[in-house]
């Protein structure tokens, strides 16, 4: 099962660098990205695990507009809008939401997922880890905190920090979007017979 995830977006819809020899990261590229590599990628889940906005102005919100837009038109299994402080009122987000049909993580709650023939438990509440599933667990926490969670297989933070290489904590794998959309990440995970990640 390949796992992939972005986060701590902040607001960027566009490559980052000032030529189009040192850009990197964008929407669009990531979305053309999946389109082509649907076959080789799958089975995954596409995660992002929050602080996905800019700050609430004119520009913020078409913004907001714009990634939730693409999100949802890309098939994200999760979108964690409330890990952030969302900048803009509930209903803006709720009404963007709904509109442009955006899998929505619930706060209190998780996205189970069928992929492959493998169950997944997506949700950013810890202690609603279940048996007999791959479970992924989304936090806006840093990951010296999140060393911590326990029995999670994989764990994806929001935080802004810099991980070039997933965290392992125990039996668990951490891993960071990063920052401004500059890249996203692909984590692959081999599963034993009994289907549990090794």
């Amino acid at each position: 099962l390949n796992i992939l995830y972005t986060g701590a977006m902040r607001g960027e819809l566009e490559p980052c660098g000032c030529s189009p020899e040192t850009q990197s990261g964008g929407l669009a590229r990531l979305s053309g990205f999946i389109s082509a590599q649907k076959e080789a990628l799958g089975p995954y889940i596409l995660v992002d695990s929050g602080n996905t906005f800019a700050p609430d102005t004119a520009q913020g919100r078409l913004k907001a507009e714009a990634q939730l837009r693409s999100l949802g038109m890309m098939g994200y299994d999760a979108v964690a809008v409330h890990i952030s402080r969302v900048p803009f009122d509930s209903g803006f987000t709720a009404r963007l939401v709904k509109e442009h049909r955006v899998a929505t993580l619930p706060q209190r709650g998780a996205i189970k997922a069928l992929k492959g023939g493998l169950k997944v438990n997506i949700s950013s509440d810890a202690r609603l880890l279940k048996k007999g599933m791959i479970n992924v667990l989304i936090s806006g926490k840093p990951v010296g905190e999140l060393k911590a969670v326990k029995g999670w297989d994989v764990v994806i933070t929001s935080s802004g920090e810099v991980l070039e290489e997933p965290v392992r904590s125990g039996r668990t794998t951490i891993v960071s979007g990063y920052p401004k959309a500059e890249k996203f990440g692909i984590l692959t995970l081999k599963l034993d017979r009994r289907g549990k990640v090794a």
